[in-house]
């Protein structure tokens, strides 16, 4: 291959599934390729096509051509068989009383292998409900087990941003979200609000998090102390990191001797004028982090 006409393409498939390719021609987004895969083909939609080096273009798997009509013909077909087959294996899952959920089924291209994908508490011995479906559609079987993030990415949906979920639309993979991302964030410690369609944290609080631990290297956190050049000792109570800037929490005594609180906001300059004591939770996490 010429290494000015290598490329490379993410190709989506059954069930939001996706994987990276490469291949000499120009492909359009939204064009159906037939892929090489382990014991036969697959068939799927590409996107995101960007040139690559010839060093990269060696690791990754090659597209093996552009769908045909009778391609597009033979997947939708598969589509047809895959609804049958779901209806068919939740019966005999019914049948075999087995403790599981049927989330989805997805064909491969050429029809070499059946994935059915489900849920379940605990383990399943599914070994007689593989026999009666490998008898029924003569091909392999594979029966996989898996989490609710991953049942979430195949089912779909809208996330609170009334947009389709990121699992669904464009993340090949997940990424462990802690409690911290929120916190770091500013947000609201209420974990249904911080919380997907799977009921675990949002996957956008790491797409974010990066940027805040950057801009914690330079602006004080939440929670921080922090001693104006005027002498004035206060709370940090929100940090602002695309202005650069803290507000501030204040107790002061008015003429009658009672306390109020007043805040104020304070930029880079008088940030650095000033003096910051960080509690120790956060200066641990800075350690940990690379921030001074």
């Amino acid at each position: 291959m010429s290494e000015s006409k290598l490329y490379s393409y993410e190709v989506s498939f059954k069930g939001n599934r996706r994987d990276v390719y490469c291949s000499q021609h120009k492909i359009k987004r939204g064009d159906y390729v037939v892929v090489n895969v382990e014991r036969g083909f697959d068939a799927g939609k590409v996107s995101f096509p960007k040139i690559i080096s010839a060093i990269d273009a060696k690791i990754l798997p090659k597209i093996y051509r552009l769908a045909t009509r009778e391609d597009l013909e033979r997947i939708s077909r598969n589509h047809e068989k895959e609804k049958n087959a779901f209806r068919i294996c939740k019966e005999r899952i019914i049948e075999y009383k087995l403790d599981m959920k049927l989330v989805g089924v997805e064909m491969q291209f050429d029809g070499g292998k059946l994935t059915f994908y489900f849920t379940s508490p605990q383990r399943v011995d599914f070994r007689e409900l593989v026999k009666t479906l490998a008898g029924i559609y003569n091909t392999r079987i594979d029966l996989r087990q898996i989490g609710v993030r991953d049942e979430t990415r195949i089912i779909s949906g809208i996330g609170a941003c009334g947009r389709t979920q990121c699992c669904s639309a464009c993340m090949s993979g997940f990424k462990e979200i802690s409690p911290q991302y929120a916190k770091d964030q500013q947000l609201s410690m209420n974990a249904v609000k911080n919380c997907g369609n799977c009921g675990r944290y949002l996957c956008c609080l790491a797409f974010e998090e990066d940027s805040y631990i950057e801009a914690y290297k330079r602006i004080p956190r939440a929670g921080s102390y922090f001693t104006s050049a005027e002498q004035k000792r206060g709370e940090v109570v929100f940090v602002d990191i695309f202005k650069e800037r803290i507000q501030v929490k204040f107790i002061v005594k008015n003429k009658d001797e009672k306390p109020t609180t007043q805040y104020e906001w304070f930029d880079m300059e008088q940030i650095k004028s000033g003096k910051v004591e960080e509690i120790r939770h956060f200066q641990q996490k800075g350690k940990e982090n690379g921030v001074i």
